[in-house]
Parts: structure tokens; sequence; C-alpha cells
């Protein structure tokens, strides 16, 4: 059977130490990890992960307030698995928060390889 796993992440980009703060005041509860790169910080971001049960309302109202465009903030859909195709169906929170903020959407899509239990890694028996 085929591992997959799917996360759904919300990304900041660019922010002002003050906006970034009132961010973060909205989304009490929620974890913020720092982006995973070995290139030196070059803008501001802020990056969590989203559930289904998080309660957004006050998040909504510090992107009106601070009238944050698509280039500043996206979703980023990620699915690992591996399988070497597939595709992503977004949840329902997902697509309300997406029409909500008239975010930006990434995907990244990776694959480990094939599983141990059915694929032959590309090798013929003969």
């Amino acid at each position: 059977m085929a591992y997959r796993k799917e996360r759904y992440r919300l990304r900041f980009l660019g922010l002002s130490e003050p906006m970034e703060e009132q961010v973060r005041q909205a989304l009490q509860g929620a974890e913020f990890r720092p982006p995973k790169s070995s290139m030196p910080r070059v803008t501001n971001v802020l990056l969590f992960n989203l559930w289904e049960e998080m309660d957004l309302t006050a998040l909504y109202s510090v992107v009106d307030t601070l009238q944050l465009g698509p280039a500043q903030f996206e979703v980023i859909a990620s699915v690992v698995t591996t399988s070497d195709n597939g595709g992503v169906d977004l949840p329902e929170y997902i697509l309300r928060l997406i029409r909500r903020t008239q975010c930006s959407v990434g995907f990244s899509f990776v694959s480990t390889g094939p599983d141990a239990t059915g694929d032959d890694n590309g090798t013929s028996k003969e």
C-alpha cells in the first residue's frame, strides 16, 4: 500500500515586525515554523500549519485591517507519497479560507519512490 501524507500551511511573506505580531496575536495556539532553507533570511516569512478545527475569525479581521493581498500570503498544499503520481482535493475548510481571503495557493508534490510492497523499482525480472 502506498504512503501518502497531506499537509496544509499558511505562509506570510515580507510582513513588517508590527504586522507579523498582529498575525501572531490573531492565531494564538498556532505553531509557527521557520522556513526550511539554508539561504539567509531575505524577507520575513511566517509559516504555520492549518487544521480543520482552527478558528480563523481573528485572522480574517487582521487580513482585512492590514489589507494584505495575494502576494503577501498563500495557502501551501503539500503531498508526500510513495506514488509517482496523484492529485490533491482541497478540503472544504481550506477552500473557505482561500475564498474568504483571496490569498495565493501553492502546491508541493514529493514522491519518495515506489512502495516496498508492490512496485519493482523499475527493474525487470526475466
